[in-house]
């Protein structure tokens, strides 16, 4: 088979790669390649393999068909399997509509019970009055946004995407509710700020 390490370097063609206990324990050229008595073999030549993909911006929701109004249930159930099954080891959620089910489903395949990625959970989204969607809840001024990143951040999200309509007030309240001490074991606390196309509303 072919390896791509992710490094730059050039492809390494005809390659043995053995696995044990879930992770790399050699890889090399398989004319030298050692394999361990009992291993199962599978036959790859003609097939590619390279680290597992990172992804940055990931839902585990899907716009439904049936609107208006707009709804986007949520995926749990296959979304994960599908994100592995392309490669995709690692993804960050990104705005959530149902983070609970989101944090459930990061817990379930930590402990090894469901098969799916590293999840890194964000929050519900940070959004203003004027929301279209039906699953958003819309902040009523700062200490409401400072109240629900709190909250959240104590739930296990790492991250929260500030939405189209969320006003200057209500993103600095939301940045407050980020700085308190928290348990860093899943990484740092990070804020997206998505701005409106059109207007300056949130500058």
């Amino acid at each position: 088979m072919r390896v791509i390490d992710g490094t730059g370097a050039a492809a390494r063609e005809d390659q043995t790669l053995v696995i044990a206990d879930g992770k790399i324990a050699a890889l090399g050229d398989a004319a030298a390649a050692k394999v361990p008595g009992g291993a199962k073999v599978l036959d790859l030549a003609g097939h590619t393999v390279i680290p597992g993909l990172v992804g940055m911006h990931d839902h585990m929701y899907y716009p439904s068909p049936a609107g208006p109004p707009p709804l986007y249930p949520e995926h749990a159930g296959s979304f994960p399997r599908l994100y592995l099954a392309g490669g995709v080891t690692s993804i960050r959620t990104t705005g959530s509509v149902e983070p609970y089910a989101d944090l459930e489903v990061k817990h379930a395949i930590d402990e090894g019970k469901m098969a799916g990625p590293k999840i890194h959970v964000t929050g519900p989204y940070l959004e203003g009055k004027g929301s279209f969607s039906l699953q958003m809840h819309q902040l009523t001024d700062a200490e409401d946004a400072r109240r629900t990143v709190e909250y959240w951040i104590a739930e296990g999200a790492t991250s929260f995407k500030a939405y189209m309509n969320i006003m200057p007030e209500e993103l600095v309240g939301g940045g407050q509710g980020g700085s308190r001490p928290r348990d860093q074991s899943d990484g740092p606390f990070v804020l997206h700020w998505i701005s409106r196309s059109s207007g300056d509303r949130n500058r």
